[in-house]
């Protein structure tokens, strides 16, 4: 059986999908997109917004800057909300990116909230766009 006749065949069942790079994951993993984010309705139990100093990162190489900004995020709202499990929405990653890996911003404005479940959500705030 070909490549694409099992492709074909695992999308035909359902149970996973088939990223362009020929990678396979299970439908409950995948992470839902910003549209998806914007239009579902997620009830917050706890919403609030912070202003993150990304300064730590131009301690790095120019071409590591803008990953790390993007783990610093991740680990500042790990450390404010308790929660491992993060969303982060993709403005805040374009936002990051927008002068490529080498002069990510110094400071982020961002609107977190939380759901029951202990997934926090991370949005660009409305200030910054």
């Amino acid at each position: 059986m070909s490549q694409t006749e099992e492709k074909s065949t695992l999308q035909k069942q359902g149970e996973t999908q088939v990223t362009e790079s020929g990678e396979s994951r299970k439908e409950s993993e995948s992470k839902p997109t910003t549209e998806e984010m914007q239009t579902e309705k997620v009830a917050f139990t706890l919403e609030r917004d912070y202003v993150i100093t990304l300064r730590k990162a131009y301690w790095l190489g120019r071409s590591k800057r803008a990953k790390r900004a993007i783990n610093i995020i991740k680990k500042f709202v790990e450390r404010h909300l308790k929660t491992q499990d993060i969303v982060l929405d993709s403005k805040v990653n374009e936002f990051v990116w927008a002068r490529s890996i080498e002069k990510p911003p110094r400071r982020i404005k961002i609107h977190v909230g939380l759901t029951k479940e202990k997934k926090a959500y991370v949005y660009l705030s409305q200030d910054t766009r």
